[in-house]
């Protein structure tokens, strides 16, 4: 290779160099397989080193992908063994593709990983450069029922019905009405699970964290590198701490290696002969939802859970500190307090993916006020507010003793000195000094939105509970409005929600179709 010069090389001789840089990362990776038997993060990325060294042939990749989704079947990583099936069904379909024999939604791989269709979609003049293996659409289906497997064993549900629209016109240009009965009981099936889920909301598709590795005679040229790694369900910083230190004593060869909690390493207290270990739990950033579109579009809000963590790039974490960006060694006063947002993004590729943790590759941070923390504060509660609310709204029981606790923290006299302390401190002249009147609104309009949600709570508390709770209720009103009064002497301004004539908020649903739902849940009246 260093003996040609690219700038003078004919195609030709740049197509044999590019056989032969595949070539040695085949040989180099194949050396490397029984080496890294015992460490599943090398094992996939040794396995898409082979399928992207034979992206020249669609059989040997296709089967690249196959044996890495067999593995994380074995180790019940089925979201990306359902990334890795999918590969392959994109392989198939674009060769049939090229055959004429099929036409390809590509759009439908957005549902599972959207680098999926950029990657195997062949575009232009590369048709050629790609051996085929002659798979037939008895392939394609095949491979799309073990797809479909993986997806609902990973509670990816939705992805299921989009995949299997790549099939079904082909089977019904055949006739083939045993395989569409089979299709459309798996889809029976499939959307059943979905509307499960959506009504409990008992479904965790993951949990992830941010790590870093420091110790540059330990490991090697990851040292100083941030990763982002995708757990299961509800894995616990705790549990996930105690696997990772457990699989860098065994890359490092010694016990020697300690987690730390702590956003950045005193640099002066390193030891060198131990190996270093970052891990902060981090929060998937919320994108925008468009559902006009038939599939997950990649621009931003969101509430569904399926659509948060599919082509997930980007996420972040916060930190409390005081103005002078000192981590918190005290409990600051409310006019002190800055929060500090680093947002971290990962390859274009998102989870789930081929691979169970994805390199971090920008960082950037934000920061607010003290004011601009109390207006996040405040905004959150009465979001966790809603959230409980609208969980009802879409078909599940109300969670009437967690809506309870939310109203305590927000209006309980014994527990509403956070909120209120927020009025009362950053109203003081100083305080209107230093933000000015724009920022006063901003946090009026915060309380405003808390005290709508507290409003849309108490009413539906009222429908849910029976008598033997009718004393604790009223107390919760009566804080409430003793809560406002206060409320509108710091502001001036009543900051309760408008109602509807009929008494009800215009963003909630009318008391009578609250009592409905109660009643389905079970909800005492």
């Amino acid at each position: 290779e260093s003996l040609v010069d690219t700038r003078k090389a004919t195609s030709f001789d740049l197509a044999v160099l590019d056989l032969l840089r595949q070539l040695r990362g085949v040989m180099t990776a194949t050396v490397a397989l029984k080496d890294a038997a015992n460490d599943p993060i090398r094992l996939a990325d040794l396995h898409l080193q082979l399928a992207d060294s034979y992206r020249g042939s669609a059989a040997l990749r296709s089967a690249w992908f196959d044996t890495l989704a067999e593995l994380y079947e074995q180790d019940r990583w089925f979201a990306e063994a359902s990334v890795c099936h999918a590969h392959s069904v994109a392989i198939i379909a674009r060769e049939l593709e090229e055959r004429k024999e099929l036409e390809v939604d590509w759009n439908a791989f957005h549902w599972i990983n959207q680098q999926i269709s950029e990657t195997e979609q062949i575009k232009g003049g590369d048709a050629g450069n790609v051996q085929p293996a002659g798979f037939t659409t008895e392939n394609l289906g095949a491979k799309i029922d073990k797809t479909a497997a993986a997806l609902m064993l990973a509670e990816r549900f939705e992805a299921v019905g989009p995949l299997y629209r790549l099939i079904i016109p082909v089977l019904e240009r055949n006739m083939n009405f045993t395989s569409l009965v089979s299709v459309y009981a798996e889809l029976q099936q499939t959307y059943s699970r979905a509307a499960e889920v959506r009504s409990s909301g008992k479904r965790h598709l993951g949990a992830y964290f941010r790590v870093r590795f420091y110790g540059e005679t330990h490991f090697k040229q990851e040292h100083n590198t941030d990763w982002i790694y995708r757990e299961v369900g509800l894995t616990s910083l705790a549990a996930f701490a105690l696997e990772i230190k457990e699989k860098c004593q065994r890359q490092v060869g010694h016990d020697r290696v300690q987690i730390e909690a702590n956003e950045q390493l005193d640099m002066g207290r390193i030891d060198p002969t131990v190996a270093y270990v970052q891990i902060t739990h981090v929060e998937p950033s919320p994108i925008a939802i468009d559902s006009t579109h038939s599939q997950p579009p990649t621009t931003p809000i969101i509430s569904n859970d399926f659509l948060m963590h599919t082509n997930l790039c980007e996420f972040s974490y916060e930190c409390a500190m005081i103005e002078n960006e000192r981590k918190l060694s005290r409990e600051p006063a409310i006019h002190e307090q800055i929060l500090k947002r680093t947002v971290l993004r990962v390859a274009p590729s998102g989870f789930p993916s081929t691979r169970r943790r994805l390199p971090v590759v920008s960082v950037h941070y934000e920061q607010f006020s003290p004011l601009e923390f109390a207006c996040q504060k405040l905004n959150t509660k009465a979001e966790q507010i809603k959230k409980t609310l609208s969980a009802a709204a879409n078909g599940r029981r109300l969670d009437v003793k967690g809506l309870q606790l939310l109203l305590q923290g927000a209006v309980l006299p014994t527990v509403n000195a956070g909120p209120l302390a927020y009025a009362e401190v950053f109203t003081k002249d100083e305080q209107r000094e230093k933000y000015g009147d724009e920022a006063i609104v901003k946090l009026r309009e915060s309380f405003r939105n808390l005290m709508s949600a507290c409003q849309l709570a108490i009413e539906a508390n009222a429908s849910a509970i029976g008598s033997d709770q009718q004393t604790y209720h009223e107390v919760l009103v009566s804080s409430f409005d003793a809560m406002h009064e206060r409320l509108q002497t710091f502001f001036g301004a009543s900051l309760r929600g408008s109602l509807e004539p009929d008494g009800t908020s215009s963003s909630h649903p009318a008391r009578s179709a609250m009592h409905i739902l109660d009643m389905m849940g079970g909800v005492r009246n």
